[in-house]
């Protein structure tokens, strides 16, 4: 008996058919320290789907271009806004009694 798997894109909620032309995608991000000439800057790995890596945890399922743009959008977001970056938090006040243009 064989094992079927059964693979959901990771942007949408489409499931691979028999004769989807889906993608395989790694994203790892840098390390804190980004070294964009060294070994820890980050790395992304596209492939056409094969169904022996589909099996491999580091490999994400995309059902098309559009939701594999859309994953490597928000790895590349991730880096220029990190999770831990804090909010800005604007007072109001505070910017009405210092306009940016002096007052004459």
């Amino acid at each position: 008996m064989s094992i079927v798997n059964t693979y959901k894109c990771e942007e949408c909620p489409k499931i691979r058919g028999e004769k989807n032309h889906w993608f395989l995608g790694h994203f790892r991000p840098p390390s804190k320290e980004i070294d964009f000439n060294g070994p820890n800057r980050g790395e992304i790995l596209i492939i056409p789907w094969d169904n022996d890596r589909a099996m491999l945890e580091m490999f994400k399922h995309y059902c098309s271009m559009t939701c594999l743009f859309l994953a490597i959008a928000r790895w590349g977001e991730a880096l220029i806004f990190p999770a831990d970056l804090p909010l800005l938090v604007v007072d109001q006040k505070f910017v009405e009694s210092h306009p940016l243009v002096p007052e004459e």
